[in-house]
């Protein structure tokens, strides 16, 4: 059995000898209450506000055994992103004209537009003519 298992014999032999330590067995305990914890809460907690918690329910554990515990556990913890505006309103660049003048229900693109297609191209837009009909390469 123990070349099965790849273990040498006298390190089977004090396993079987020696009962799991009282460490073992508090952080097992630990882990399972902390899995309830992270659950109930959406999986939103991380170390700090488990850790609180657990202080509250009576329990005597330091933040960095909770966060072992959690990186034994395997939790996959996102840190919230930070707000980063998309819309830069105070550039000097000329502003669109207003070709719909809020007539959503057009017929014809080419009264809209003014005789152009603007076709999106990765960064860049290419402006086409109404009346070209070949290849378009960017």
């Amino acid at each position: 059995m123990c070349q099965v298992l790849n273990v040498s014999r006298s390190g089977y032999y004090q396993w079987i000898k020696y009962p799991e330590s009282t460490r073992k067995i508090e952080d097992r305990d630990l882990k399972q209450k902390i899995v309830e914890i992270y659950s109930n809460s959406r999986r939103t907690y991380g170390s700090p506000r488990i850790h609180q918690k657990l202080l509250r329910e009576g329990y005597q554990v330091s933040k960095k055994r909770v966060e072992r515990l959690m990186k034994e556990a395997k939790f996959m913890l996102w840190p919230k992103k930070k707000y980063r505006a998309t819309t830069d309103s105070k550039h000097t660049l000329p502003v669109a004209a207003n070709s719909l003048n809020r007539n959503f229900s057009v017929n014809k693109l080419k009264s809209v537009l003014g005789g152009r297609y603007h076709l999106p191209l990765y960064s860049r837009r290419l402006t086409l003519p109404v009346h070209y009909h070949g290849p378009v390469f960017p």
